[in-house]
């Protein structure tokens, strides 16, 4: 994610012999040195705001916590969708009537993301405590092997 407004710096400095070769198909001259700075300040500018957000978000799951703030789950799976080995789904679970779901590839939220298709905790057959803000799961205690396993759910 921080290589996007270094790749737009660098294409600032890509020297004249490069850009007048045949096999150079980007913007030449003027044009490529105000494209590759426009493209580092606003990839600069996401990744700065996704940052900072983050660690906000962080902070304030730890001042919940820390307070006692966060609401509280227990018990087995009653349902549960691994996210496939090859990604593009979310992983999901019910327990005690509560949805959760997560993915190892969405990073915009410090939560828990961890699947069980890239050596994530729960199982189908897991027992779980989930200490949680809304959806997202804070805090995460499982048995493994301490239920019968839960159905498969889309």
């Amino acid at each position: 994610m921080f290589l996007l407004p270094l790749a737009g710096l660098l294409s600032i400095f890509i020297p004249e012999k490069i850009r007048n070769s045949p096999f150079y198909r980007g913007p030449k001259g003027t044009a490529a040195k105000v494209f590759g700075l426009a493209f580092c300040l606003i990839t600069g500018s996401i990744v700065s705001f996704a940052t900072i957000n983050h660690f906000h978000q962080k902070a304030d799951f730890e001042a919940s916590e820390r307070r006692g703030q966060l609401s509280f789950v227990e018990g087995c799976l009653q349902g549960f969708h691994p996210m496939p080995h090859s990604g593009h789904d979310y992983e999901r679970l019910f327990v005690a009537g509560r949805r959760f779901s997560y993915s190892d590839f969405d990073e915009s939220s410090p939560a828990f993301n961890n699947t069980e298709a890239y050596g994530g905790p729960i199982h189908s057959d897991s027992g779980v405590k989930i200490w949680h803000s809304g959806n997202s799961i804070i805090r995460l205690a499982v048995r493994d092997h301490a239920c019968p396993p839960a159905p498969d759910v889309s």
